[in-house]
């Protein structure tokens, strides 16, 4: 196994309720770098545990989602259950920069904001993440 990538965890509330839709988000080529080095088309997932010690999760290659429109986005989506045992945070989606939320607040050119992960045309191929084939 080589560690191939990074990734962060999001929710989805549902409304008045205590639980919300779950995803584990990371580059799109990070996905694709692993599908064209993995034998088995599968994506491992590693985890802390709360009371010590790590968790691998698997996941086929084919689970991740892509923009459905735009191939230059660099996101790739998993829907995931969380369980009890996994020591995590997540993200609300109410933290994602919207298109009304870049108009309600003014964003635009030269201002300081804050992504995750890397531009797709200018990373180090051989970086050390933490998704693995």
């Amino acid at each position: 196994m080589k560690l191939a990538g990074t990734c962060f965890f999001m929710t989805i509330p549902i409304e008045d309720t205590e639980f919300g839709f779950h995803y584990i988000i990371t580059a799109k080529h990070v996905i694709e770098g692993i599908r064209q080095r993995s034998i088995d088309q599968k994506v491992f997932i590693r985890f802390n545990i709360k009371d010590k010690g790590v968790k691998l999760m698997r996941a086929s290659i084919n689970s991740w989602l892509y923009h459905p429109e735009d191939p230059t986005v660099d996101v790739a989506v998993l829907k995931w259950v969380p369980l009890d045992i996994v020591d995590y945070r997540s993200l609300d989606i109410s933290m994602a920069a919207t298109d009304e939320v870049i108009k309600t607040e003014g964003i635009g050119v030269g201002e300081e904001v804050f992504l995750t992960g890397l531009f797709a045309n200018h990373y180090e191929r051989n970086g050390t993440f933490l998704l693995s084939a």
